[in-house]
């Protein structure tokens, strides 16, 4: 089945399919980039995904798993595991992908949830430290 331009004679020759693809994936990275963009130097909840060491992988609560692009956060010195949301602050912007640190400091547990200073709060977030603010 598929499409109904599938039916049609004399197909486009695949190097003119090639090209086109290539030229649309550029424009649609310059587009990715510029939005990307926007968010540098924003907090935003994050979906970890994966974790290793000191370092998560996830995506933030718009995005779609291999679909859309990862959220990479660096610096992380609480625990941390996949399913949990984190808040991260943005620090730079790829093509498709975003890069940042922990974004919250002097977060400590409380009763299943992460709270600022000894106030608890009904989050089901997880605000990370960095190595910096355990000194």
């Amino acid at each position: 089945m598929g499409a109904k331009a599938n039916d049609l004679p004399d197909p486009i020759a695949p190097e003119v399919q090639a090209e086109r693809y290539d030229r649309f994936m550029k424009l649609q990275q310059k587009i990715s980039a510029k939005r990307l963009k926007r968010k540098v130097g924003r907090i935003e909840t994050i979906l970890i995904d994966e974790v290793d060491g000191a370092n998560a992988t996830g995506r933030s609560a718009a995005d779609a798993p291999e679909i859309d692009g990862k959220v990479f956060v660096k610096g992380i010195t609480s625990p941390v595991r996949p399913r949990q949301f984190v808040q991260g602050k943005i620090e730079k912007a790829g093509k498709y992908d975003l890069h940042g640190i922990p974004a919250v400091k002097n977060y400590r547990h409380c009763a299943k949830t992460i709270a600022p200073r000894g106030r608890c709060f009904a989050l089901k977030s997880v605000a990370l430290t960095t190595a910096a603010t355990n000194s």
